[in-house]
């Protein structure tokens, strides 16, 4: 079963809609397309491909089955607000599922 790797990076402007840079938003993307059996084998190949990732938390990064419906909100094109290592990041991703 392949699944997909969440993870979430903060933007913040210092504009009085992001509470001078105290209320960042969070814009989550696909980090990477993992394959594995269980959600548990999921987590240790995100690990070999991130090593310093750690699951949990509030805002940690998750894995979501790409059958999930939920799945179907992270298949479209990367936010223009991310930086570009996550575009890059989210594209090829995005490639690896269409392959």
């Amino acid at each position: 079963m392949k699944y997909l790797l969440i993870l979430r990076q903060q933007y913040s402007e210092n504009t009085s809609q992001y509470g001078y840079g105290d209320f960042p938003v969070q814009i989550e993307y696909i980090g990477a397309v993992v394959e594995a059996d269980t959600v548990r084998k999921a987590q240790n190949a995100a690990k070999k491909i991130y090593p310093r990732m750690r699951f949990g938390g509030m805002f940690g990064p998750e894995l979501i089955p790409v059958t999930d419906s939920y799945a179907k909100t992270y298949l479209k094109g990367a936010d223009v607000r991310l930086s570009r290592a996550a575009v890059h990041c989210h594209r090829e991703a995005l490639e690896a599922l269409a392959a």
